[in-house]
């Protein structure tokens, strides 16, 4: 299937105008908050791997719930992992999600890219008691192209 048929993973459900109220009120708030710091991205050949890592505080990393969003230009972000899951979780085959405990970093890996895999790639902190008041915090973000 198309990546960009995945679920989207936010708190609430379907994706609707108070959801993204609630993404942009997020990347407001996370001015002032330590954001993940992802690294990895950069210009990528279709079919070969990508593989990003997200590095966060050790405090950070015990009380969060962590995943990944892809936003690509003329797209919403879009949740490439279910931040429920506590180990390697694959939304598809070819998109792997795990982590490290020991150095409090994160780790996606997706295969045989493609072009609409192009985008910025954000780590995201998810914290909260995992109802809709949750607060999202999204790292910077590492662009990625991919080439034919």
């Amino acid at each position: 299937g198309d990546l960009r048929e995945s679920k989207f993973y936010l708190p609430g459900g379907s994706m609707n105008v108070l959801s993204l109220l609630t993404l942009f009120s997020s990347l407001l708030y996370s001015m002032e908050q330590p954001v993940p710091k992802e690294s990895g991205g950069g210009s990528h050949t279709a079919g070969n791997s990508l593989n990003l890592k997200c590095e966060t505080s050790d405090f950070q990393f015990k009380t969060s719930k962590l995943g990944w969003y892809l936003w690509a230009p003329g797209h919403i972000p879009l949740g490439l992992t279910n931040f429920d899951s506590i180990s390697t979780d694959a939304t598809e085959d070819r998109i792997i999600t795990s982590r490290e405990d020991s150095g409090s970093r994160i780790f996606l890996q997706i295969k045989d890219l493609g072009l609409r895999d192009s985008g910025q790639y954000h780590c995201v902190r998810r914290v909260g008691t995992g109802d809709d008041r949750d607060k999202l915090f999204f790292g910077l973000g590492t662009d990625v192209t991919v080439e034919p």
